[in-house]
């Protein structure tokens, strides 16, 4: 681009200096002009669009993968928004050099122009043509630039609306992948606390489960102590009651030998009596017959009477 301008610039102090050459010289250096300023033009737009990379959307047609492949877009979409800056300043500063040197040539070569009065009016309005002519070139340089600068805008434009499509897109992203964590987060928080509340709660069944198991160990220590006792208690009783009846038949074979013996004992006091009775009426009947004539009889059942009541206890 600079060597562009430079050439312009001197190319025109030629110009200056070969005013009063032929025509068609002077032609020639109009017509080498214009083909510079052409190749200046379809340079500097060849480099800066070597320079402009192209916009891709594939991002915004498929949508953003992971958050790595957006934040590698966003800083490849800053990249190139740099570069297209730097590009539209270069753009933009260059057209002004430029004028500020062809202005600077242009007025050294019509002061030259005017320091030579002597010659031809018609060399001078050649001259002065050449030079609008220049001026045509530039500004048709100037009208490519602008519209490159245009295009530049445009594609600037282009990228600063995917770039915040796809930071709108991303910080939609971010902000449902937000409210997503702190839903698990709540999830976690209320699943910790269900947690600590079944721990706290095993905890107490553990403990209720040891004083449970402790109560069962002690109620089964008490209830074979007891068994033992009732085993105890039951040969006791078994033995007493061996004992008893032992007892109890010792007992009943020594009443029934006094039975025995006092039925014996009766029968014979029972015969005795019998015998004494005979003989007591025996002997009453013998002494009624023998003491009929001198007293008078006592009655014999008196006299039995009498018997009787003297014996009474054997009776018994």
């Amino acid at each position: 681009m600079w060597t562009s301008i430079a050439n312009l610039k001197e190319n025109l102090n030629k110009i200056t200096l070969d005013v009063h050459g032929d025509d068609d010289e002077e032609l020639e250096i109009y017509g080498s002009e214009n083909g510079r300023h052409s190749t200046f033009s379809d340079r500097r737009n060849s480099h800066t669009f070597a320079h402009s990379k192209p916009v891709s959307f594939s991002s915004l047609a498929s949508g953003i993968d992971s958050p790595f492949n957006s934040e590698e877009q966003i800083f490849r979409v800053n990249q190139e928004n740099g570069s297209l800056k730097q590009n539209l300043n270069a753009t933009n500063a260059a057209p002004s050099a430029a004028r500020s040197e062809i202005s600077k040539v242009s007025n050294n070569g019509i002061n030259a122009l005017k320091g030579k009065g002597d010659q031809s009016a018609n060399r001078q309005h050649k001259s002065t043509s050449l030079v609008k002519n220049c001026y045509a070139g530039i500004q048709m340089s100037n009208g490519l630039s602008s519209k490159h600068d245009e295009e530049l805008a445009d594609l600037l434009e282009e990228k600063t609306r995917s770039l915040e499509a796809i930071q709108a897109s991303h910080e939609s992203q971010i902000k449902q992948f937000k409210m997503e964590l702190e839903k698990e987060h709540d999830k976690l928080v209320n699943v910790q606390i269900r947690l600590q509340e079944e721990h706290k709660l095993n905890e107490s069944f553990q403990e209720e489960l040891k004083l449970l198991k402790s109560d069962k160990d002690k109620r089964s220590s008490e209830l074979s102590k007891i068994r033992n006792e009732s085993n105890e208690k039951t040969k006791e009783i078994s033995r007493l009651q061996k004992e008893l009846n032992r007892q109890e038949d010792e007992s009943s074979d020594d009443t029934m030998e006094n039975m025995k013996r006092l039925v014996a004992t009766l029968e014979k006091e029972n015969t005795h009596l019998k015998m004494e009775k005979n003989e007591l009426e025996a002997a009453l009947e013998s002494s009624k017959k023998a003491s009929t004539d001198k007293i008078d009889p006592i009655p014999s059942e008196n006299l039995v009477n009498i018997h009787f009541d003297k014996h009474i206890p054997y009776a018994v």
